[in-house]
């Protein structure tokens, strides 16, 4: 189990991560990675963010060169301790990670000191990873900007969940970075957004009229994998304008409704601006 990102005071995420240095001959090295959210702004679009490695440095890393710090049994790593002042460097395997989630200490074996190898424990900031190994063992831990952010509600307003129990199907022109960028916006707001009508429902239709049309009843409907994972009351098509796309074509033979995209945004503008308009009233009543 990861470390989970941890808020601050001060409306940032905490994140602990293996990052890329560039200075290091491209090795992972233990750092930490703030993120600001705000209110209006609630997930980044960019993928780069700025890590402050253990020793003090700072270095701006995309996501793909990040994972998360998380040791496995088996791992190989390198270990760097002083002894009698000089820097001493050694590959390791880990053995035990049973301190990693209460203390970041793992036990480890070394692998290239032959019969006078030890096993021992170490704090994870002596630890670095070489780039071949995470390209071998780490994949399963690759972070993302979700990832990033899966904690986020901890420190986020609750007005920010003001589209709870919708989930969304977006249409819009083949522009990658817009949907992305609305779909944080939905989440970040306690929507839900389901990359195609398969994940939501299964119509196993039947094929007529000499193989040109499939046709499907209410009976030949399946829930689907994503909506039992994650379900949500009401379903609602964002789009731009009409469309003849698959998902709009779907969205109108369900009766799902299709609105603009735009419609989220001022739901959201709204919400915030009546709960400040509500915390101005208060403290006019209340004077405080």
């Amino acid at each position: 189990m990861a470390t989970p990102p941890v808020p601050n005071s001060l409306g940032k995420l905490i994140i602990r991560v293996l990052a890329r240095r560039t200075d290091k001959r491209n090795d992972y090295c233990p750092g930490t990675v703030s993120v600001e959210t705000t209110p209006l702004d609630p997930i980044p679009t960019s993928t780069v963010f700025t890590v402050r490695f253990d020793d003090g440095r700072e270095e701006d890393v995309d996501v793909e060169h990040m994972r998360q710090f998380q040791l496995e049994p088996e791992d190989v790593v390198r270990v760097t301790q002083r002894r009698k002042g000089k820097a001493r460097v050694c590959s390791a395997q880990v053995l035990d990670v049973e301190q990693w989630n209460s203390a970041e200490m793992a036990e480890v074996h070394e692998l290239d000191q032959g019969p006078d190898a030890d096993d021992y424990e170490i704090e994870g900031r002596f630890l670095s990873v070489l780039e071949d190994h995470i390209h071998e063992q780490w994949n399963e831990r690759r972070v993302s900007t979700r990832t990033l952010l899966r904690d986020q509600e901890l420190n986020q307003p609750e007005r920010n969940k003001c589209l709870a129990g919708l989930g969304f199907i977006i249409t819009l022109p083949d522009i990658p970075k817009s949907k992305r960028s609305l779909a944080k916006f939905i989440e970040a707001s306690g929507g839900l957004v389901y990359d195609d009508w398969s994940a939501i429902v299964s119509l196993n239709g039947s094929v007529e009229v000499a193989g040109k049309r499939i046709a499907a009843k209410a009976s030949d409907m399946r829930i689907g994998k994503e909506l039992r994972k994650m379900p949500t009351s009401t379903l609602l098509c964002l789009t731009d304008e009409p469309r003849t796309t698959p998902k709009y074509l779907i969205a109108l033979a369900l009766g799902v409704p299709c609105i603009s995209k735009d419609w989220v945004v001022d739901r959201v503008v709204l919400v915030i601006i009546s709960s400040v308009l509500t915390t101005l009233v208060l403290i006019r009543i209340t004077g405080c």
